[in-house]
This record gives structure tokens, C-alpha cells and sequence, in this order.
């Protein structure tokens, strides 16, 4: 075996320090803001590629100089490596819950931080949320996934390399050959697998939007190939020995090599169809920069490189503190992250890394063999602690409780009718149910079509079967816009159409199938759903929404923001009349005023930190004008429904309810209580609230009082009374 480079020590190279760096500012500076570094999220695929290198050289380099491999030996060392600075972390991340956490969130926080330290939380994370659509204010520990995905590849690593040394007694080709073959499965199951795992019933049963992102962001599965190219890199520069380049030369290709992973993490978000391709050549460009680096001859002794040689030694422990920090400063301050802020966030984030790197990480091996001994009996009383926070339902004691004002009780009177209409939900993303009065026969009959906008009505609906004596069925898709003969595109930049897009596109006949079905059984038929989704793609106060597009089933280009507002009229046209024709009189619900920031929890926080003014300040962070703009086309459609061609129809403008035009303000609270959960919709209070305001309109349809009206006359005389 070639020995060029088995003489040298398994110490850290400065050029693998400075890619480090790269990496880990590109994680943070995009988890400061999005708009910052769009694409640094690929800062942690530079990563995985540096773990399989670097693992694999210390380890062949120990065999040449006639060191036996063991799995227990390796194991331990990575042990001793990694998980002393994340139970630090783990403990201040949860502390802090402890004294700003909500008890649900707090509950959250101790169930994710026993998956980290138990070193699965990317599947416990895989099955709650989407990495890029996740509420970020409440995961403060979400980026540990990563730190699992190679805890799991240190087992499989173990595993493959202790076998092989059982059988061959050290690492031969055999290694690389397994190795190669765990590489192209990996890129096989990132490219075509996760399609396929999407489809199963298990897959779909996690109600995700988008199971095949999930399955290749945070499976070990899809993120192997990674890890794998560094270990075969290594490997295969053993067996040759390092490249024979001048110290120049070598300078010049990895400082060439550096300024194409740069570049290539600057712009790769705005070429969204070539995100794929650009992981990988980043990955092979680190590869190879990594490979250029392989010398017994120092290099990148510039002063320029040394605030990165820096940064890359204490790299593991900004990972870790970055995330926590961010989360918690945007938690506490409950707004749009500014530069000040983002100042304060690095400010913190390098102090504690700093604290965890001499603490753990700067130790001389016998410090470390003590931390790792008392390591394993603080993790043992924290795994205690945490499993207590969680059994006690994330300590409630510590918040006020809030007390339900005498605007929010009625007396309830309602029985559930378990599918009354014989339909099989085939799918995660549906719904069907139906309320009726449980002493009287319904008077009225209402269905409610939609997606979670609809189904964030179920409150409106028991408070009207109970007072109304009304029949109330929902059934919902969530995220499907229920406008017959059109269809939503979920993100116009995906090359494939996700499962729940073709779905939603079946739902949608469903829908018209089944108003077609009950001609005439129903009074009223609501559509409600988050209307400007399809058309709004600007950002909403410094948050960025999804490129989603309404499309017609007979013409669906042109793909662009007018023709789905043409859509969304056109479509509402077809729907109402389709509504009508069948003997039923449609309601439009607009969508209430949208939030930059979910606001649950923005006002369940210790009230020896937070004042009623700063809770106030922190529920009602967005501008008015923000707001109104966020909704002015579907409000103003809506305000003119007629003249748009939309007859017939009921509507309610939803946003009225909450805004004062006059005043140009909107408020999220009634009676000192918060009517939101998350950004955009309302809690059991919120429709109860929009309930009791909808019933003074004077063409409130499900008093007994009111008539159905039954021509285009009537309804534009109850709108124009109620609008004066």
C-alpha cells in the first residue's frame, strides 16, 4: 500500500478548516434571513462531504502505520467528538424554552431534544414538518437532523468497516466497491427512490406537502452519496498518493476551487431548475478541493485565510449555537429579522460557540476522557429532566392561564353524523364531516367546501347548529382551492407534479361531482379557502410565499401571475353557477388578515419577561398596509362580485372584520384574546368571533328571520345595505 501520505499526523489541515468555514457561514448567514444567502443551506451537503473525507483518512492513515481498525474504538472517539458540545447546547436550548417557551411548545422542544440526543431527530423531524415550510420560531433544535443523518452513518461505517476487518483483517478495494455501491444506491433513491417511497401508504399517511423534499432532506437514504464521495475520495488518494503539484499550483487550483463553491452557493438559487445540479458539482468541487489540499506541505498561510481557519476550528460548535440563538431572538422579538438583529444573533451565537469549543472541543485528551465520562451521567439525569417536561405536558405552571371571557360560551348543542354520505376518503389530505342539532331537525343546510380555510370554520359551525339549528358539513382538502374546472400548481418551479397536487386536481371534480350528486339538498354551499396563494409571490414584510398558480383544466398556459387571476374569476364564475344551477345559493368567505409570523405563543409567555404592552406590540406586528395589499385582489373581486360576473352569491369579506379602514389598523385579538394560531388561520375563538359578527350583517342567511334570497336583486340590495 502507498505510504506518501500515511507518515503524516491525524491532525486538521488549515485547508479543510477554511472549507468548514465556508460551509457553516453559508448555513448561518441563510437560517439569519432566507433573502441573505438563498442557497446556504447547501452549506451542510459541504459538510457531509468533508465527515466521509476526513473519517476515512485518519482511519487509513492509522492502518499504515499498522494500527487495527476497531468499531468500538472509532464509535468512542466520535462520541467523545460530538456529543459533549451538543448536550451544552441541548441544555441551554433548554433552558431557555423553559423560561420564554409556551407549555405546548416547551413539550415540543423536550420531545425533540431526546430524538437529537438519542441521535434520530431527522426521522422524528422527517414526520412532523417540512425543512423549508417549518415554523421556525418553535424548533429551535430542527438543525440537529443533520448531526443524526451522520451519527447514522458512523453506525453503518462501523458496521461495514468492522466486518470487512473480521474478514480481510484491513480496509481493501472491498471497502471502496461497498462504498461505490452505497453511493449509487444513494444517488438512485435522491434522484428516482424517494418518488417511488412517496407513493406508499406510509408515506402518505404523514400528511406532508411535499414527502419527496422530506425524504431527500433528511433521510440518511438520500444523503448518503454525500458522505460516500468524501470516504471514496479518501480512499482512492491513499491508494495513488497526493497529486504532484507545486505548493503554487496547488495554491491556485484550491483557491480556483473555493471561488467555484462560492459562486456557485451566491447564485445558485436563482436558477431554480439547476438546484440539483448545483449540489452536486459543489459537492465533487469540494471533493476535489479536499484532494488538491493532500500535502505534507503547508498551504493557505495568507493572513486572509486565518479569521477562516478560525471560524473552521470552532465550526461544530457555531452549528450547534447558531440555530438555538436565531430561534429564540426571533421568538423574543416577534418580527421581521433586521440587520441589527441579525448583528445580535452572530454576536451571541460566536460567544456561546466560543464557551462550547474551549469547554470541549480545545481539551487535551485526557480532559476529554473525563468530560466523556461524566458525559454519560449528565446525559442520563438530562434524558431524565427532559423526559419529565414532556410527561408534564411542557410545565404549564410557569404561563398565566388565559381565561375564556363570556363573548366566547354558548351553549353547545350538537350530535356528529359519522359519513352520512357514504363517501371513502382515500387520501391524508381530506375531510368529511357533519354536524347537526341534537334535539331539533336542521332547518337550514349548509356545506362548506375548501381547504384548511374552510375547515378553520368548524367552530363558526358549531355555534350555528346550536343557536340556528343549521346541518353543517364540511369537507376539505387542505391547500386545494375548491374552483371547479381549475386546479392549483403547487410551486410553478417543481419539474414534477407532487402527489398532493394530482390529488387536489381529483378533488376538485370530486367536489363538482358531488354538488351535481345532491342537487337541491343543501340551502347554502361556503367556498373558503387562502385565495391569494394562487397569485400573490412577492414578499409578504420579508417572508418569501410559494409560487403557486391557478390553472384552467382546458388551457393551463399560460404559467403566470395574470392568467391565474383571470383563473380565480373565471373559475368562481363556473362555480357559482354550477352552485346555483343545482338549486343552492354559494358564499365566498375571503381569507382573513394574513401574519408575517405565526402567532401562537405570542401572547402564552412569562409575563416576568413580557408586559401586556409587549405582548400586544409582539401579536400585532404587521403593517396595515402589508396586510390590505397581501388581499386587495381577492377583497376587491369579492367587493364586486356582480360586476365581475360572479351572481348570485353571498360574500363575506373577511379582513373587514379584523381591520379598522378608518383608523388603518388590524387587530388579532377580541375581548384579550388572540384569534389566530398561526399566520393566516383562525383558532376555535377566531371563528367563533367571525361567527358572532357575520350574524349582524343584515343578509345573514341562517336566521330564522331570513329568507334564502332567490334573485341577484335581493342579494345586491342586503350587500349594499350591509356596506353602508
Amino acid at each position: 500500500m502507498p505510504t506518501n501520505i500515511s507518515s503524516a499526523p491525524v491532525t486538521k489541515r488549515r485547508d479543510i478548516q477554511i472549507i468548514r468555514a465556508l460551509a457553516v457561514l453559508s448555513v448561518i448567514f441563510f437560517h439569519l434571513n432566507e433573502n441573505y444567502l438563498p442557497f446556504g443551506y447547501v452549506g451542510v451537503d459541504i459538510f457531509f462531504v468533508i465527515s466521509g473525507y476526513v473519517i476515512t483518512r485518519g482511519i487509513l492513515i492509522r492502518q499504515s502505520g499498522g494500527v487495527i481498525f476497531s468499531g468500538t474504538s472509532f464509535l468512542e472517539r466520535r462520541i467523545n467528538r460530538l456529543f459533549p458540545p451538543l448536550l451544552f447546547m441541548l441544555f441551554l436550548t433548554t433552558a431557555a424554552g423553559i423560561l420564554i417557551y409556551p407549555p405546548s411548545e416547551l413539550k415540543a422542544l423536550a420531545y425533540s431534544a431526546i430524538y437529537a440526543l438519542s441521535g434520530v431527530s431527522n426521522i422524528y423531524f422527517f414526520t412532523q414538518t417540512n425543512y423549508f415550510s417549518a415554523p421556525l420560531d418553535t424548533l429551535p433544535l430542527l438543525h440537529t437532523w443533520s448531526l443524526s443523518v451522520e451519527e447514522q452513518f458512523y453506525l453503518l461505517f462501523a458496521s461495514i468497516a468492522s466486518l470487512l476487518i473480521f474478514f480481510q483483517k484491513r480496509l481493501s478495494t472491498t471497502f471502496f466497491t461497498t462504498w461505490c455501491i452505497i453511493f449509487f444506491a444513494s444517488i438512485w433513491v435522491h434522484l428516482q427512490g424517494s418518488t417511488y417511497l412517496s407513493e406508499t401508504s406510509w408515506a402518505k399517511s404523514l400528511a406532508l406537502d411535499d414527502i419527496r423534499e422530506s425524504l431527500n432532506f433528511f433521510l440518511l437514504s438520500s444523503r448518503a452519496y454525500q458522505l460516500s464521495l468524501g470516504i471514496l475520495g479518501a480512499y482512492a488518494i491513499w491508494l495513488t498518493g497526493p497529486l504532484a503539484l507545486k505548493p503554487k499550483a496547488r495554491t491556485i487550483i484550491s483557491c480556483a476551487l473555493f471561488s467555484i463553491i462560492c459562486l456557485l452557493i451566491a447564485l445558485g438559487s436563482s436558477l431554480p431548475q439547476w438546484t440539483e445540479p448545483s449540489i452536486f458539482v459543489i459537492c465533487a468541487a469540494t471533493l476535489v478541493f479536499l484532494i488538491t489540499g493532500e500535502s505534507k506541505y503547508p498551504t493557505y498561510s495568507h493572513g486572509f485565510f486565518v479569521p477562516l481557519t478560525f471560524i473552521g476550528d470552532r465550526s461544530y460548535s457555531l452549528y450547534l449555537m447558531h440555530w438555538p440563538v436565531i430561534v429564540y431572538l426571533g421568538f423574543y422579538q416577534f418580527k421581521t429579522p433586521t440587520l441589527a438583529s441579525a448583528a445580535i444573533a452572530l454576536a451571541l451565537t460566536f460567544s456561546l460557540a466560543e464557551i462550547s469549543y474551549r469547554l470541549f472541543e480545545n481539551q487535551k485528551t485526557h480532559a476529554q476522557q473525563r468530560i466523556s465520562s461524566i458525559f454519560v451521567y449528565a446525559s442520563l439525569l438530562f434524558f431524565s429532566l427532559l423526559s419529565a417536561i414532556a410527561h408534564s405536558n411542557g410545565i404549564p405552571g410557569r404561563i398565566e392561564a388565559n381565561k375564556n371571557p363570556p363573548f366566547f360560551t354558548y351553549k353547545e348543542n350538537i350530535k356528529n353524523i359519522e359519513n352520512k354520505y357514504n363517501i371513502k376518503i382515500e387520501n391524508p389530505w381530506a375531510t368529511l364531516k357533519t354536524m347537526a342539532p341534537r334535539t331539533v331537525a336542521p332547518q337550514k343546510k349548509v356545506l362548506v367546501l375548501g381547504d384548511s380555510h374552510a375547515s378553520h370554520l368548524s367552530s363558526m359551525g358549531k355555534y350555528y347548529v346550536s343557536k340556528y339549528h343549521v346541518e353543517w358539513t364540511t369537507y376539505t382538502f387542505t391547500g386545494c382551492p375548491p374552483i371547479f374546472g381549475h386546479y392549483k400548481i403547487y410551486n410553478i418551479e417543481r419539474l414534477n407534479d407532487p402527489p398532493k397536487q394530482i390529488a387536489c386536481r381529483e378533488q376538485i371534480k370530486t367536489w363538482e361531482s358531488f354538488i351535481n350528486k345532491h342537487s337541491g339538498e343543501f340551502d347554502y354551499v361556503i367556498l373558503s379557502s387562502r385565495w391569494n396563494w394562487m397569485f400573490n409571490h412577492e414578499n409578504f414584510n420579508g417572508t418569501t410565499l410559494r409560487k403557486n398558480l391557478l390553472v384552467s383544466n382546458k388551457n393551463p398556459l399560460p404559467l403566470n401571475t395574470d392568467t391565474s387571476k383571470e383563473n380565480f374569476v373565471n373559475g368562481l364564475q363556473y362555480t357559482t353557477k354550477i352552485i346555483t344551477k343545482n338549486g343552492m345559493t354559494p358564499i365566498i368567505f375571503g381569507q382573513p388578515p394574513l401574519s408575517s409570523k405565526p402567532l401562537k405563543g405570542c401572547d402564552e409567555v412569562p409575563r416576568y419577561i413580557f408586559d401586556n404592552d409587549s405582548i400586544q406590540r409582539r401579536c400585532n406586528i404587521d403593517p396595515y398596509s402589508e396586510i390590505i395589499a397581501r388581499g386587495a385582489f381577492v377583497d376587491s373581486t369579492l367587493r364586486n362580485a356582480a360586476a365581475h360576473g360572479i351572481k348570485n352569491t353571498l360574500t363575506v369579506v373577511s379582513i373587514d372584520l379584523f381591520c379598522d379602514h378608518k383608523l388603518r389598523s388590524c387587530n388579532k385579538f377580541a375581548y384579550d384574546t388572540r384569534l389566530f394560531d398561526d399566520t393566516n388561520h383562525l383558532n376555535k375563538f377566531g371563528s367563533l368571533w367571525v361567527a358572532k359578527e357575520w350574524e349582524k350583517f343584515p343578509d345573514f342567511p341562517f336566521s330564522q328571520n331570513t329568507s334564502t334570497p332567490t334573485s341577484e336583486a335581493q342579494l345586491s340590495a342586503t350587500q349594499e345595505k350591509r356596506t353602508n
